[in-house]
C-alpha cells in the first residue's frame, strides 16, 4: 500500500459516511493511543442504531450492510475490520497497530487531524468537518432533532500525560465530544518521555470511547 493511501486511509471519514448521518442516529468514536515509540495504535467505530433500522423494517446488519457500502474504509497495513454490536448500535469496528505518526492522519474532507514529534514533545493539531456542505439537512424532517442524536467522541491518549490542550481531560486521555454541522478545532500537547503537568486552567472528567482498541 502507497504511503499516500495509508495516511489518507488510516481513519478518513468521507463525505459519503456524512451523507448516511442522514437516514438515523449515528455512533463514530475514535480512540488513538500516541506510543512512546513514534507509533499511534487504536481504532474507529462506525455504527447505526437499531432503532433506525426497525423504522426500516429491516435487520441492523442488513441495513449497515447497505450503507456501508458507500464508506471508504481503507486501512494501513496489518489494520483489521470487525463487526460491531454494541449498546443498541450496529456497524464496524475497524483498528490498527503501530502506525508511524509521520504516516498517520485523519480527516473529513480537506481538513487534517495531524499527530507530530515536535522537539521532546507529541503534538495533535487539525480540524474536525462534521458540517453539512450540502444543505441536505435544511430538507430533512426533524433534522434538528436528527443532529442532536448523533454519538460522536474523538479521543486521544498520551504517553506521559498532557500539559496544554482544549479538550476535556482524564488522566492520560484527552476527548472531544463534537455535534454534527460543526467544525471542531483538536489540540493537545503533551512530553515525549517522562511525566507530564497537568494541563493549564480547570479540566472535566472525560469519556473514552469504548469497543476501539488501546486506551
Amino acid at each position: 500500500m502507497s504511503t499516500t493511501k495509508q495516511r489518507r486511509g488510516v481513519l478518513a471519514v468521507t463525505l459519503a459516511v456524512l451523507a448516511l448521518f442522514l437516514t438515523g442516529c449515528m455512533r463514530i468514536h475514535m480512540n488513538a493511543t500516541i506510543n512512546p515509540n513514534d507509533t499511534v495504535s487504536g481504532g474507529m467505530v462506525f455504527a447505526i442504531s437499531d432503532e433506525t433500522a426497525q423504522q426500516f423494517g429491516m435487520d441492523p446488519q442488513e441495513l449497515w450492510d447497505q450503507m456501508s457500502a458507500e464508506m471508504d474504509t481503507s486501512l494501513p497495513d496489518g489494520g483489521t475490520q470487525s463487526s460491531y454490536a454494541q449498546d443498541g448500535y450496529t456497524g464496524t469496528q475497524m483498528t490498527f497497530a503501530d502506525v508511524p505518526i509521520a504516516q498517520w492522519t485523519a480527516g473529513t474532507t480537506s481538513e487534517d487531524l495531524n499527530i507530530s514529534k515536535q522537539g521532546d514533545e507529541y503534538v495533535i493539531d487539525g480540524v474536525m468537518d462534521f458540517t453539512d456542505d450540502s444543505g441536505d439537512l435544511d430538507e430533512v424532517p426533524g433534522a434538528e432533532n436528527l443532529v442532536n442524536s448523533m454519538d460522536i467522541q474523538i479521543s486521544f491518549t498520551f504517553p506521559h500525560g498532557i500539559t496544554d490542550t482544549n479538550g476535556t481531560v482524564s488522566g492520560n486521555t484527552v476527548t472531544w465530544n463534537p455535534s454534527f454541522g460543526e467544525s471542531v478545532e483538536i489540540y493537545a500537547r503533551g512530553p515525549a518521555t517522562g511525566g507530564g503537568a497537568a494541563p493549564a486552567g480547570p479540566a472535566s472528567p472525560g469519556t473514552t470511547p469504548d469497543g476501539t482498541g488501546t486506551t
